[in-house]
């Protein structure tokens, strides 16, 4: 017959099981912070006119300021979608972010820019009053969030800072 005899603070390991039964929640509770770290950094790419890549955004052509900062709405309009223990989605509540995200390339025929023969811009009319372009070239690429797949290492280590954080204050 084989006997164990264990000692010990039985009382922290059982604590410490609840705490790993409590993972689930904990990982949500991370995945929160870390949607609400993305929306920062977003947030500071508006503040410096910089891509999560550390690249700065095409100059303004037809105003002055700073890029994507015209009214404030886009900037602002970033918010999580959802939050999970497996992840988070932010997004922003601006459908014509894809725009600018990826830019829209060049249109026209044969791939021509159409530009104004007699003024120093284009006039369509859009739904908030007349909107004005230099060019029918498209918006410049200007991104907001990394491309997919690829995390910027600034963007990484305040993710891995972020969890550290929250990880500690919940197993203390």
């Amino acid at each position: 017959m084989l006997a164990l005899k264990l000692t010990g603070d039985f009382a922290e390991l059982e604590r410490w099981m609840d705490k790993l039964a409590q993972a689930q929640d904990s990982m949500r509770v991370v995945s929160a912070n870390l949607a609400e770290e993305t929306i920062e950094l977003i947030r500071e790419g508006f503040a410096t006119s910089t891509d999560p890549y550390g690249d700065r955004w095409a100059p303004l052509k037809l105003r002055s300021g700073q890029p994507l900062r015209d009214t404030g709405g886009l900037q602002s309009s970033w918010h999580r979608r959802f939050v999970t223990a497996q992840g988070f989605v932010v997004a922003s509540g601006k459908d014509y972010a894809r725009y600018h995200q990826d830019g829209t390339g060049i249109h026209g025929p044969k791939a021509q820019r159409i530009k104004p023969r007699h003024a120093r811009a284009l006039r369509f009319p859009g739904p908030g009053g007349p909107i004005f372009a230099a060019s029918v070239a498209g918006v410049e690429r200007r991104r907001m969030v990394p491309e997919k797949g690829e995390i910027p290492s600034r963007w990484r280590e305040r993710y891995i800072r972020t969890a550290e954080e929250v990880l500690t204050e919940l197993f203390k």
